[in-house]
């Protein structure tokens, strides 16, 4: 399973990869939906500190918003991940972006019908919404999750997104999920359990 930092403090990220906790980024921002507090949050300083994936979100509402918007970002460096939100103009980016070699992930995805659009669009990285991951049979059919995807010819990996307490939490690493989505305290909970 591997495990992705909601976080947008340089501290928090060259600790967790100086440990080997974590496989990437997922960034907070200040201007989005979870706003950043850290006072040491140079997203290009954060970029380089990190090896592997780097999530960014575009805020951008429009396809051609956010393929402008894509443009600044992956500059940040070569594992930047463009990262929307579920939507017709999302999704129309998507397409565009991962025609182009760039990765995207697609997040708000609530059930399977939109995990397996999103795929198609050409998304590597689907964040299911938070208490959509722990019941599978419910949520994303009978079969696994990867085995869907995997069953329709996609590869995409799917990531439970960042809930706010450790029972939920655990209950998605036990549910089999490729990826979990945790902030600072969260992952230094899991080590200390």
């Amino acid at each position: 399973m591997k495990i992705y930092l909601k976080s947008c403090s340089l501290f928090e990220v060259k600790t967790a990869v100086e440990y080997g906790l974590i496989d990437g980024i997922s960034f907070m921002s200040e201007d989005r939906d979870d706003p950043c507090v850290a006072t040491d949050n140079d997203f290009a300083a954060i970029a380089r500190s990190n090896c592997g994936p780097t999530f960014i979100l575009s805020g951008e509402k429009t396809a051609e918003k956010i393929l402008e918007e894509s443009r600044e970002l992956i500059r940040l460096g070569p594992n930047t991940i463009i990262k929307v939100k579920l939507s017709l103009e999302a999704l129309k980016a998507c397409k565009i972006l991962s025609s182009q070699q760039i990765p995207v992930a697609v997040y708000g995805i609530s059930n399977t019908a939109q995990a397996l659009i999103a795929a198609r669009s050409g998304a590597e990285f689907l964040f299911l919404a938070p208490n959509q991951h722990t019941n599978q049979e419910q949520n994303l059919g009978k079969k696994p999750n990867d085995e869907l995807l995997k069953q329709h010819g996609y590869n995409a990996q799917l990531i439970a997104s960042r809930t706010n307490d450790m029972q939920s939490l655990h209950a998605q690493i036990q549910s089999g999920i490729q990826a979990i989505e945790v902030d600072y305290s969260q992952l230094l909970k899991l080590v200390d359990a």
